[in-house]
């Protein structure tokens, strides 16, 4: 059965005990209003159990840990990573030239990165897409929403149908 929304009236919310309006923070345990509370898809009132705050808090803790994890395993793991540089090279390497090719371009100013994408015109910061990575110069500028949908595209046309 497919995941569903159900909206209960305020009457009924308050008879169970639920108040719409705030909500205690399992964190700094302080009540606040649920505009303090992200969105949760998961939990029963539809929110997280942790405030903003909070949460902002924990991302910032983690993300120091995650730095201080992440040097120790480039110090230790050094051949391993280069390895695994050297074979995305290897394995890629008409695609990895295509790009370079399209970055010394950049930077030398025989190409000019535009400020608009080609496909829906909007005034967002470009990316380049190859059709050919045989052609590194010849590149269609498009926008991350557009460029994203293009690789979803032609990714569906590549695969086979379904025979269920």
């Amino acid at each position: 059965m497919a995941w569903q929304w159900v909206e209960y009236s305020a009457s009924a919310l308050s008879m169970i005990g639920f108040n719409m309006m705030n909500k205690i923070c399992t964190k700094c345990k302080e009540t606040l209003s649920v505009n303090n509370f992200n969105r949760a898809k998961n939990t029963s009132d539809r929110l997280y159990p942790s405030c903003k705050e909070c949460r902002k808090k924990l991302r910032g803790l983690r993300a120091d840990k995650r730095k201080e994890y992440d040097k120790k395993y480039h110090v230790k793991n050094k051949e391993k990573r280069k390895d695994m540089c050297k074979n995305y090279y290897y394995q890629d390497k008409e695609r990895v030239l295509a790009h370079s090719a399209v970055t010394s371009a950049i930077r030398s100013g025989k190409i000019k990165r535009p400020d608009a994408c080609e496909r829906c015109k909007e005034p967002k910061k470009t990316e380049a897409h190859h059709f050919d990575y045989s052609k590194p110069l010849e590149i269609e500028w498009l926008c991350r929403s557009c460029h994203t949908q293009l690789h979803i595209d032609s990714k569906a046309d590549k695969e086979p149908p379904c025979t269920t």
